[in-house]
């Protein structure tokens, strides 16, 4: 999964996405309980392994059995981005960020959610906090940006 997540060749990101998903199946093969293999099985069957609310439901069943698995709740939130349901997905960052953890990615994403939205006061928030999080120099300037651009907006 790791490997899919972090390639960026169009010829290699499926090939590593069937590699997760049949490794993810035979774990689950061996231990129909594995949350770690459910959630494993449901993330790669959204990004392109078969029906996608199939994948959701896992996620979700996952969600149900622990309200606080970060990887879980965090694709849930990303499926939400992607799928333009941004009002979804700033529902479930600020639930990560309440009630399991309060990371850099969260805020950026739940920023780039509120911005999708208009919602600039919000987004400038939540990209501030990534920033504070992250004390990342790369990430800091790119946020500068973001929040000078979205000053503009108002």
């Amino acid at each position: 999964m790791k490997a899919f997540d972090n390639t960026q060749d169009s010829l290699v990101k499926p090939v590593m996405l069937q590699k997760a998903n049949a490794s993810f199946t035979n774990a689950l093969a061996l231990d129909s309980a594995n949350i770690e293999g459910k959630t494993g099985l449901g993330i790669t069957i959204v990004n392109g392994m078969g029906a996608p609310m199939q994948g959701i439901a896992m996620l979700l069943d996952v969600v149900k059995k622990e309200p606080k698995n970060f990887k879980a709740n965090m694709n849930l939130g990303m499926f939400a981005m992607k799928s333009g349901q941004f009002d979804k997905a700033i529902t479930r960052f600020n639930d990560i960020i309440s009630n399991i953890k309060a990371t850099p990615d969260v805020y950026f994403w739940l920023a780039t959610a509120y911005e999708s939205l208009g919602k600039n006061k919000e987004a400038i928030d939540a990209y501030l906090n990534s920033k504070k999080l992250a004390a990342n120099p790369t990430l800091s300037k790119f946020i500068d940006k973001k929040v000078a651009e979205l000053k503009n907006k108002r």
